[in-house]
């Protein structure tokens, strides 16, 4: 798949054997301080249930050069939206052309999968080089939202029972009769379909991190769910809560504050001081998160994004907090 560039070198598809997931681990562990493992490769790039891809460079002496990965994703209203991810240059390579290229492969792989916008939760480094090197817009910056579990509000809202589930086999006939998120102003968002296969991918087989999964229950009906993890960061050493995601079923300020309550109070149990989320998601989930006690950090990713369709680039039309807060 793909094609070669000159020698033994060149542009083409990473693949699933024949040292690739060796070699990409070694760029990437001599690149971050989070490390990854081949297990990680191979859920990433060849387990997910959507289309994945990673555009790869090599050298004349098969070394991995650089990669820019993407995974295809349907939104609710039907588009295919490419989400670029891993991108990384061989620190000595870096600022010498390499990028381009291979965002320009990795963008015609994505195009033949069906893709009709192509975004990014970049960095700064990142976010620079899409908007001035590939003329992308930024769409949003998103700042981390904190919040002292020891300051938190004690729960109010008997009516919700929260059980730990082991994934979310159990909830698919209440994910497959979810409609699309809705902003502030009642209209639809956009947001990628997150079914029960995606879920159990995404947080049941993730190789990284280990997530505590709850399902949340109102007079026996099924009403949401809740996703959480402990994080420690591999720089500072800082331990921390994150509430990576969560789905409600009605406009209910009361119910969906109780629930951050509960995230709250399961992170203080364990001992963990702060906990983090993102609060701009253009859903009343962002006032309720600030008056429940979160503040902006001061950390931010940038939201980018190249698209025909101008719906795609418009930042009051994204649902932008379902992820681990500290990924990008």
């Amino acid at each position: 798949m793909g094609f070669e560039v000159g020698g033994g070198g060149g542009l083409r598809r990473a693949r699933a054997s024949g040292g690739d997931a060796e070699a990409f681990c070694r760029l990437s562990n001599a690149l971050y301080a989070r490390p990854v493992n081949e297990a990680y490769y191979e859920w990433q790039f060849f387990g997910s249930p959507f289309p994945s891809l990673l555009a790869s460079r090599w050298s004349e002496r098969a070394v991995l050069d650089g990669c820019y990965g993407y995974h295809v994703r349907e939104a609710q209203s039907g588009e295919r939206v490419a989400w670029a991810i891993d991108i990384m240059i061989a620190r000595e390579l870096q600022g010498k052309g390499l990028f381009r290229p291979l965002s320009d492969f990795a963008r015609e792989q994505a195009v033949r999968e069906g893709a009709v916008g192509f975004v990014v939760m970049a960095n700064e480094r990142a976010d620079r080089a899409h908007v001035m090197a590939l003329a992308w817009k930024r769409i949003a910056v998103l700042e981390t939202c904190v919040c002292q579990t020891t300051q938190a509000s004690p729960r109010d809202r008997q009516d919700l029972e929260f059980d730990r589930i082991d994934d979310f086999e159990g909830l698919r006939p209440f994910l497959a009769s979810l409609g699309p998120v809705l902003g502030t102003d009642g209209e639809p968002l956009i947001s990628m379909c997150r079914g029960a296969a995606y879920l159990n991918w995404r947080f049941v087989r993730n190789p990284r991190y280990s997530y505590d999964l709850f399902s949340v229950r109102r007079r026996g009906e099924i009403f949401g769910y809740v996703v959480l993890k402990v994080f420690r960061d591999p720089v500072t050493g800082r331990v921390f809560g994150d509430i990576v995601d969560l789905r409600w079923v009605e406009d209910d300020r009361g119910a969906l504050a109780d629930m951050l309550r509960y995230a709250l109070e399961h992170f203080r149990i364990q001992g963990v001081e702060r906990a983090a989320i993102w609060l701009q998601t253009n859903t009343v989930l962002d006032r309720v998160g600030l008056e429940a006690g979160f503040s902006f950090s001061g950390q931010r990713r940038f939201f980018c994004g190249s698209a025909l369709d101008t719906r795609l680039t418009d930042p009051r039309r994204w649902v932008l907090t379902l992820a681990d807060s500290e990924v990008y």
